[in-house]
């Protein structure tokens, strides 16, 4: 009979020289101490398993197994606030097409009116359509069913092009 080292338990082993009785026994006498205190009222103040973890100076795997370990609940993961710039993804005006317009859907909804016709079926396509070319500026769209959105654009682009005498030169 032997005795193991860390929860001092008598134990059998074929091992000629063994030190604890178990995997998790060795694997708690290797950890790296922890003020368990410190760890608890850290976590319940709010702070992540990774911001514990720095502050205690381990990895927050080591954070995590000593909570598991010591019966220390943890919370359930879930997303934080990642709107806007607060998003690693952000780009601001530099943002393409499509994510001017998804911002727009989250900021102000779906539309479901047009401003030109006033009409509001619901069995149209409304959409945001910008003004002015300038996507950045979400005060810059108008709601529009999808034909006055389509005249507005081809409206728009006819001012664009210059006109068809001017370009032509003559021999």
């Amino acid at each position: 009979m032997y005795t193991c080292r860390q929860c001092g338990n008598a134990f059998r082993s074929y091992n000629p020289s063994p030190m604890y009785c178990s995997r998790r026994c060795k694997g708690d006498a290797q950890a790296p101490p922890l003020d368990l205190n410190r760890l608890r009222l850290l976590y319940a103040e709010g702070h992540t398993q990774d911001e514990v973890a720095a502050t205690l100076g381990v990895s927050q795997k080591t954070i995590w197994k000593a909570m598991r370990r010591h019966g220390i609940a943890s919370r359930p993961a879930v997303k934080r606030d990642q709107v806007g710039d607060r998003n690693s993804y952000w780009k601001g005006d530099k943002a393409g097409y499509h994510a001017f317009h998804k911002r727009l859907d989250a900021r102000f909804g779906r539309t479901q009116r047009c401003t030109r016709c006033g009409t509001e079926d619901p069995a149209r396509t409304y959409e945001w359509c910008n003004l002015t070319g300038r996507y950045h500026l979400l005060t810059d769209f108008e709601r529009m069913c999808r034909s006055c959105h389509r005249r507005y654009d081809a409206a728009r682009r006819k001012e664009a092009m210059p006109n068809d005498a001017e370009t032509t030169h003559s021999p």
